[in-house]
């Protein structure tokens, strides 16, 4: 009886321990993220909603505003936004030996909006833009340094490379941010 006993107290531990593991390795399926930091002469928001394919792969959908100004000739400054739509892809490149950091690098591609001074014609100066506001499209690189403060929040430093192919002011945008990750499940 006693053997009996300790067989289903084994029985319930094994089942305990393997539903423990499948709940953790579970933790990182989808993951939502905050970001804001430096952009190109100005400054930039990030929001991203991740999903992990896979243990070191995941699937990025987020959108990006950034609030910048360019130097065109004789050095007028010309203020203007970006707004972007990015869906991209993420491997993992490194993972310390207890699982508290990693180093992961994607790309993607992206749709967005490209406000010029605001939609105004002149600059406050009087001079004419000839730049006008229009959709822009193009694709992105990133690599971004994750510290697990837990089970469910890590901070992120990330460094993006945003390049709009029909941007008239800002073909190559570079967004240095930190933030904050939450894992759901």
């Amino acid at each position: 009886m006693k053997n009996k006993s300790h067989r289903n107290q084994r029985f319930v531990l094994l089942l305990f321990i393997s539903m423990s593991y499948y709940a953790q390795s579970q933790n990182h399926a989808t993951a939502i993220e905050l970001l804001g930091g430096y952009s190109y002469r100005g400054i930039g928001f990030l929001a991203n909603y991740n999903y992990h394919i896979s243990g070191n792969q995941m699937v990025q959908g987020g959108v990006y505003f950034s609030y910048n100004s360019a130097e065109v000739k004789d050095n007028i400054e010309v203020p203007y936004n970006t707004f972007n739509v990015n869906i991209g892809y993420i491997t993992n490149i490194y993972t310390s030996i207890r699982k508290t950091t990693k180093i992961n690098a994607g790309g993607g591609g992206l749709l967005g909006y490209e406000e010029v001074n605001n939609g105004n014609i002149l600059l406050e100066n009087g001079a004419l833009v000839l730049e006008q506001s229009k959709f822009i499209y193009g694709g992105f690189a990133f690599v971004e340094l994750d510290f697990y403060i837990n089970n469910d929040i890590g901070l992120i430093l990330k460094l993006n490379e945003y390049y709009h192919v029909n941007s008239d002011l800002g073909k190559l945008s570079l967004f240095a941010g930190v933030g904050m990750r939450y894992f759901f499940f």
